[in-house]
């Protein structure tokens, strides 16, 4: 004879442990890999050919490759911030601000625009280096569209960027 209840709670409760997937479909608020996103999927046609992925990051719609550029720019300023002899304590503040504009830049809401130009002016007060990274990553063009999303100082702060490294 059958173990299985005939309550049909208890039955319910049993079955939602085993669940299976052959394909999950996501649309809406998802995590992945600890960050948030929305995720929204476009098809139309044959679907192998029309698929439109896209996640937002600082209040931006966007794709997985501009976002990657941003990840790759935030690894190259972390790098830099390793190569450079600064003392232990000028490296952790160093590294501090580059997680707070990491945070910022990352998040799918807008980014706090006096936190992130705080952040990024410390950094490009450090070295040379540092600056010409701060310069890079603010000329990606995700950042680019988060900072105009938010306007007010961050963009004068990436004007005033564009003048100083265009001398």
């Amino acid at each position: 004879m059958s173990q299985q209840s005939n309550n049909p709670q208890k039955r319910q409760r049993l079955e939602g442990m085993n669940v299976e997937f052959g394909t999950m479909s996501v649309t809406g608020h998802v995590v992945f890999a600890g960050r948030d996103g929305n995720v929204t999927v476009q098809t139309g046609g044959n679907v192998d050919s029309q698929t439109t992925q896209t996640i937002t990051v600082g209040g931006v719609e966007t794709t997985q490759e501009m976002f990657d550029g941003l990840i790759n720019r935030l690894q190259e300023l972390n790098l830099i911030i390793e190569q450079e002899s600064f003392d232990e304590e000028t490296e952790e503040e160093a590294l501090h601000d580059l997680k707070t504009i990491e945070d910022q830049l990352t998040r799918s809401k807008k980014p706090n625009s006096k936190i992130l130009i705080k952040a990024a002016r410390a950094l490009y007060r450090l070295s040379p280096m540092l600056a010409s990274g701060v310069f890079a990553l603010f000329g990606e063009p995700l950042v680019s569209q988060i900072v105009v999303g938010v306007g007010g100082i961050a963009v004068q702060f990436v004007e005033a960027l564009m003048k100083k490294h265009q001398k």
